[in-house]
């Protein structure tokens, strides 16, 4: 058979979510914060890479997703709802990172390289949606396909949080990603009229 005639399975891959954390990453679980990041480019992303077990070959591609988690009225949804945000790119899966431990005890677990380029960008803010994102409840899913086609989905509720330790930096974070963003409401003149 030849090349052109393989086909991907869909789901034979084991997937576990897993946020970049500065120089490794950190699998995610249900309910976690995750860092809503400025990039060099501007607004704020979830840099989310993945531990995968069972790919063929060491390059794929992970498509990460920000999805509704709460209805309409604020109640928990019990499964990812609608796509609000995502990011596709081609990765690089590579040998887990020393101490990483993998998330079951069968063999054959990887992960996507830690680096911003080989993570999912998802870019979260600004926000012009209107759906609150910081400190709300909403699913992260993630999707890694390898070099033949197989792929594999996870996805956990997710908290994003701005963290910056900077009021300024917060302060930005949080008004980018705040629902129904204008760039009005972030970056007003500073001119406060005449004076006494």
């Amino acid at each position: 058979m030849g090349a052109g005639c393989q086909s991907g399975v869909p789901g034979s891959l084991e997937v576990v979510p897993a946020r970049f954390a500065g120089a490794g990453l950190v699998p995610v679980a249900s309910g976690d914060p995750v860092e809503l990041v400025r990039p060099i480019q501007g607004g704020h992303v979830l840099f989310i890479g993945a531990l995968v077990r069972g790919a063929s070959g060491s390059h794929g591609t992970i498509r990460g997703e920000l999805r509704r988690g709460e209805s309409a009225t604020g109640e928990p949804l019990p499964a990812p709802g609608p796509i609000i945000v995502f990011e596709e790119r081609s990765t690089t899966v590579v040998d887990l990172a020393a101490g990483l431990a993998p998330p079951s005890p069968d063999p054959g677990w990887q992960q996507v390289r830690a680096d911003i380029s080989d993570v999912a960008n998802i870019p979260a803010c600004p926000n012009f949606l209107p759906i609150e994102l910081p400190d709300h409840r909403l699913f992260l899913q993630v999707v890694y396909t390898d070099e033949k086609g197989n792929t594999g989905t996870a996805s956990r509720p997710v908290l994003p949080r701005c963290t910056q330790t900077d009021p300024s930096a917060r302060s930005l974070c949080l008004c980018e990603c705040h629902a129904s963003y204008t760039i009005e409401r972030c970056f007003q003149t500073t001119d406060a009229g005449p004076t006494d």
